[in-house]
């Protein structure tokens, strides 16, 4: 912005540790351009920023920062790793279901799921005209529809699928670890059902 920094744009050279310590008070408020009713913006003297981070207190106190900073990352990228090597670790059993069985099976868990309902604040005739396009899944849908809701039926209601996920949830690289889970049970359920490949 020209002369000054944003206290976001400051907050991605500094810590908000170090802005309290060095630059309580900026150095003037404007109102934001985006968005009237938010919080005025603060605004940093670029040259004043330049000028605390030359001294020697300063730089000794960023440099703690940054070693806070890597051996945090450092942290969290071993917690991915770990999490991720469990994620592969999880034993997966696939019980052995009749195919007739299993498709019932599939097409009723995805039926009892995703059959419209009418919402209390809904206009009855456009419940009526999502009921009319829903198509219930039965033994004569589409081979391919079929395949992708017993896979699914099996990963969800027949594994420890969702039981692991809850472990994963608010864990670093749990994205990744959801990603290897799925992959290892989708593949696991192809190996013994060779007509869901």
């Amino acid at each position: 912005m020209g002369e000054f920094y944003t206290k976001s744009e400051l907050l991605k050279r500094w810590s908000k540790k170090l802005i309290d310590d060095y630059f309580p008070i900026c150095s003037e408020e404007r109102d934001n351009p985006h968005y009237r009713c938010a919080s005025p913006m603060q605004l940093y003297d670029i040259a004043k920023v330049r000028y605390i981070e030359s001294t020697d207190a300063f730089k000794a106190d960023y440099a703690k920062v940054l070693k806070r900073k890597t051996a945090a990352l450092a942290r969290a990228e071993r917690k991915r790793e770990e999490l991720i090597m469990y994620a592969n670790g999880v034993r997966i059993n696939i019980p052995t279901i009749e195919k007739d069985e299993l498709i019932r099976r599939a097409c009723k868990s995805y039926n009892r799921f995703h059959r419209p309902i009418q919402r209390p604040w809904e206009d009855y005739y456009a419940f009526r005209e999502r009921w009319l396009y829903w198509n219930e899944a039965s033994k004569d849908s589409d081979k391919e529809f079929l395949k992708r809701i017993t896979i699914n039926y099996l990963r969800h209601k027949c594994t420890c699928y969702d039981k692991e996920l809850e472990k994963f949830f608010k864990k670093v690289g749990k994205n990744k670890a959801h990603d290897v889970l799925q992959e290892r049970i989708n593949e696991a359920i192809k190996q013994k059902y060779e007509w869901l490949r």
